[in-house]
């Protein structure tokens, strides 16, 4: 049985190039804060997550997700990585070039991260390219992604679901996949 999070993954709010703004987190009933950027550290701490689902846009602040978890602006030969995914996504104004493929790197740094925290994780994280869903091909383009999603949860496993960041109706919608797949695998005891 692993503990799963899925979580979405934004463009940030414009303050400092590309940052997310740190923010206080805390969790009911529990004395421990998480001054961080991203909600899904704070999550993966506070529930021990073995891996982490995270999707978003070619224009999601990958290349931040890579810097804060793999710690790169601390070692030198990351920054490159970091510089190769920011100039892949681009700016506001130009055309991505990100593909799915260069979030290997980011997944890699996150299982790096999680067992870290927990040397039990069990490993598996994803990262996923999203469409905007502005069309009925972008939506079942999304809806696609979801049940790949699903072939990687196994009987038994706890799902938790960030809807924080989402971008439009996508956390609506993943809230409706979610249920879906509950429904369909009911017999298979997943939370």
């Amino acid at each position: 049985m692993a503990k799963v999070l899925i979580t979405t993954l934004g463009t940030g709010r414009k303050i400092d190039d590309r940052n997310y703004e740190t923010v206080k987190y805390f969790f009911q009933n529990k004395e421990e804060t998480y001054e961080t950027s991203f909600i899904s550290h704070a999550l993966s701490n506070h529930l021990k997550v073995d891996k982490i689902f995270m999707i978003g846009t070619t224009k999601s602040m990958w290349e931040e997700v890579y810097r804060y978890f793999s710690r790169a602006d601390r070692n030198p030969e990351k920054i490159d990585i970091w510089l190769k995914l920011s100039d892949k996504i681009g700016d506001r104004n130009s055309p991505s070039t990100l593909e799915e493929d260069d979030l290997a790197v980011v997944q890699e740094t996150i299982d790096d991260y999680l067992k870290s925290i927990n040397p039990e994780a069990t490993g598996g994280s994803l990262c996923k390219l999203i469409a905007y869903g502005k069309n009925p091909q972008e939506i079942l383009g999304n809806f696609n992604i979801f049940m790949d999603f699903q072939k990687e949860i196994q009987p038994g496993d706890e799902i938790y679901l960030d809807i924080t960041h989402g971008f439009r109706s996508i956390p609506f919608f993943m809230y409706l996949m979610i249920d879906f797949i509950q429904t369909l695998r009911k017999d298979e005891n997943i939370n």
